[in-house]
């Protein structure tokens, strides 16, 4: 009985770890950076792994793999890695769970859902994704509350709310470039101030509410390859100059009937076109549009916010009016 079931075991042992190990790219490089790339892994599902022994490096690469669900299971498996990235193939979903992995790349997989268990995850620091077909930020992404820079750019939001990166505490680099954003809000008082480095060149914006308010220590930023409306780019560089912001990109040309505005460009309103002979019952029909508005804020001592509302936009300013 006893030699059936070794005899068992020595036979089964030898088919697992076949099916399961991982052999890494044979490059002098990639030894001496420490780094394992794994090229065209396929699996259905991580039952498949069952056996797989992770090679002892730091950073881990899967180029052109089809793994549909990237999940626990994967990410307890290669439990020892610091930086993960998932390079072009297919995968369309990630859950991030990890303590260890500092680093995660999800790049040219069309990925379409990435989330976290909820619960805080104090480990991963960069965070990349780029898909043509990824567009919701999931709200338990709010529990990776370590990360330092956040990389969504060529995905294809075309909204962001500011108050998703809201409890990153040491977020100083957010990339949003290249997407189809018509507009970005937040709330009230919002404040990413540690945030240095906002990228926004390539995309459909017009104008940007509570800019600087919302980045008081902004020191980088992009702008190019958008529909800025002049008014509001004048505005914006003004800003930049006075706070030292470094301008890191600007427009080769501008299409017909627009304008260059210190290198950026944007297209007048009809405002600008008529401002020099504006006249009475254009001021009238203006104020008509523009209302005042108060909004209690809940706090204590501290009740009402002001604001203007004029068509669909609303823009409060920052300070708070005592009751």
């Amino acid at each position: 009985m006893r030699c059936a079931v070794l005899c068992l075991l020595l036979y089964s042992i030898p088919l697992v770890v076949n099916h399961t190990q991982f052999n890494c790219l044979e490059d002098r490089k990639y030894v001496m950076l420490n780094i394992c790339v794994i090229e065209n892994f396929r699996t259905s599902k991580a039952a498949d792994l069952t056996g797989f022994v992770k090679p002892n490096v730091t950073q881990l690469e899967f180029r052109n793999p089809t793994i549909r669900h990237f999940g626990i299971d994967f990410f307890q498996l290669i439990a020892d890695a610091k930086r993960v990235t998932l390079r072009n193939g297919f995968v369309r979903e990630v859950l991030i769970h990890s303590s260890t992995i500092e680093e995660l790349q999800v790049l040219g997989t069309d990925l379409v859902e990435l989330d976290t268990l909820a619960e805080h995850n104090y480990s991963l620091k960069k965070l990349a994704v780029r898909s043509p077909v990824f567009s919701r930020w999931s709200s338990n992404l709010r529990f990776l509350t370590a990360l330092e820079v956040i990389d969504i750019a060529y995905c294809n939001f075309s909204y962001l709310n500011l108050d998703w990166f809201s409890t990153f505490k040491q977020l100083h680099v957010l990339d949003v470039s290249n997407n189809r954003l018509h507009s970005v809000h937040s709330t009230p008082f919002l404040q990413l101030k540690p945030l240095e480095e906002l990228y926004l060149a390539g995309n459909q914006l017009e104008f940007m509410w509570r800019f600087p308010d919302a980045f008081p220590n902004l020191a980088l930023i992009s702008l190019s390859e958008n529909r800025w409306l002049c008014e509001w780019l004048s505005m914006a560089r003004d800003v930049i100059w006075q706070m030292s912001i470094a301008l890191m990109d600007s427009d080769f040309s501008c299409q017909e009937g627009w304008v260059r505005n210190g290198g950026v460009c944007c297209k007048e309103s009809k405002k600008d076109k008529k401002n020099e002979n504006i006249g009475e019952s254009d001021l009238v029909v203006t104020n008509a549009e523009l209302d005042i508005i108060l909004v209690d804020t809940g706090k204590s001592g501290q009740e009402l916010a002001i604001g203007a509302e004029m068509g669909n936009a609303t823009v409060y300013f920052d300070e708070l009016i005592p009751v």
